[in-house]
């Protein structure tokens, strides 16, 4: 499979909510492989929404996606 600009690969996505010592909520998404255990994690942490950032940056969906 030649992996293009377009390309999303399949993955079991779904939402994911963390809930930290201090009481705030951190939201995403969770994506595996399908049919079988990941064998890696990458986390990807973006930019604060308070300062212009956002979890759907192009960057972060790109990334995602593959």
């Amino acid at each position: 499979m030649e992996i293009r600009s377009s390309t999303v690969l399949p993955a079991r996505r779904e939402p994911i909510e963390l809930h930290t010592g201090d009481g705030l909520r951190l939201v995403g998404e969770l994506a595996l492989p399908p049919g079988r255990p990941p064998v890696a994690t990458l986390v990807c942490l973006h930019p604060l929404p308070t300062h212009g950032g956002m979890m759907d940056s192009h960057l972060y969906r790109k990334a995602a996606s593959r």
